[in-house]
C-alpha cells in the first residue's frame, strides 16, 4: 500500500513538473478553427533570452494570393511588469503587416501609443507552414524585461468579422534567460 501512494505521489509530482516546465517555455495555445485562415493562431512560443526577446506566432494556413489585398496584420502585446497607463493594456506591442496592396509592409515596436525606436527589431515570414518569428532587442525593452508575458491578435485590416483572431488571455511570466 505504501508504495503504491509514493508511485502515485511520484507521478503527480512528475506531472506536475512538466506543466510548469512548459509554461516556462513561453508557449501559450489557441483553439484551431476559431478563425479563418490565415488569420487563425494555433500558437505563440516566446523565449526571452540575455539579448533578445524571440517570439515566434504560428497562425493556420498561408498568405493565398486570394487573401494578399486583405493582407495579414499581426499584434503581439508584451507586458514586462512595470506599471502601465492602464491594466488592460500592454507596456509594448509589436506591430505588423504584410502582404496588403494598398498599405506598405510594416514593422514597428510601440509603447503606449508612441511609435519606439529599436534597431535590430527583426520579422521572418515563413507563408508555408503559417509562421511569424520576430525578434526584439533586450535594449529596446530596457530595463523593464526581466520578465515578461505576451498576448496576440491577427486580423485582416480590410476582412470580416471570422478574419480575426484574438488570445483571450495573457501567457504565463517567462524571466528572462
Amino acid at each position: 500500500m505504501r508504495a503504491g501512494v509514493l508511485v502515485v505521489l511520484a507521478l503527480t509530482a512528475a506531472s506536475s513538473a512538466a506543466g510548469v516546465a512548459s509554461a516556462d517555455r513561453g508557449n501559450l495555445r489557441d483553439a484551431r478553427g476559431d478563425a479563418q485562415a490565415p488569420w487563425d493562431i494555433l500558437s505563440i512560443a516566446v523565449d526571452n533570452g540575455s539579448r533578445s526577446l524571440r517570439i515566434k506566432m504560428a497562425y493556420r494556413g498561408r498568405l493565398r494570393p486570394a487573401h494578399t489585398s486583405q493582407g495579414l496584420l499581426a499584434n503581439i502585446g508584451i507586458d514586462t511588469g512595470a506599471p502601465a497607463r492602464s491594466i488592460y493594456g500592454a507596456d509594448f506591442t509589436i506591430d505588423m503587416l504584410r502582404g496588403s496592396t494598398t498599405t506598405p509592409n510594416r514593422l514597428h515596436l510601440v509603447r503606449g501609443y508612441k511609435r519606439a525606436s529599436c534597431p535590430g527589431l527583426r520579422l521572418r515570414v515563413r507563408s508555408q507552414p503559417g509562421l511569424l518569428s520576430f525578434v526584439v532587442p533586450q535594449r529596446c525593452l530596457g530595463t523593464s524585461a526581466g520578465r515578461v508575458r505576451v498576448t496576440g491578435h491577427t486580423y485582416s485590416p480590410r476582412g470580416a468579422a471570422d478574419e480575426a483572431d484574438y488570445l483571450e488571455r495573457w501567457g504565463g511570466w517567462i524571466a528572462r534567460d
